[in-house]
């Protein structure tokens, strides 16, 4: 019994001493953040957290501008290649280089069949 009385004694002073030191962490906690150079350098920290968001979101936005900027000139790209190949294909140049080729394929076809019924 006395060996349980003394670590009964033992555990209440455990107890209050966890409960002092947890007591004088809150006191210091306090006032900490209550002192000037808790709230300067706790300042500077959001300053410098704004600072970044707001050169990130201008990142961001220069991006997507670029981005839509791209969009617009393959836009433009595709129907300015469109517009030649329509040109292009109504050209007389093509259409006489068009009809040579379709020639000059007949004539291979029509001596290729000549050479295969003759042999």
């Amino acid at each position: 019994t006395k060996e349980l009385e003394e670590s009964e004694k033992a555990k209440l002073s455990l107890e209050s001493l966890n409960h002092n030191a947890n007591a004088k962490i809150e006191r210091l906690k306090k006032e900490l953040e209550e002192s000037e150079e808790f709230k300067t350098w706790r300042e500077s920290l959001i300053k410098i957290a704004n600072e970044k968001i707001e050169r990130l979101t201008k990142e961001l936005e220069e991006s997507e501008k670029a981005k839509l900027s791209l969009e617009s000139l393959n836009h433009n790209a595709n129907a300015k290649i469109e517009r030649l190949k329509k040109e292009l294909e109504e050209s007389e140049e093509f259409k006489t280089w068009r009809e040579s080729l379709i020639k000059i394929a007949n004539e291979k076809i029509e001596r290729l069949t000549k050479e295969l019924e003759e042999s």
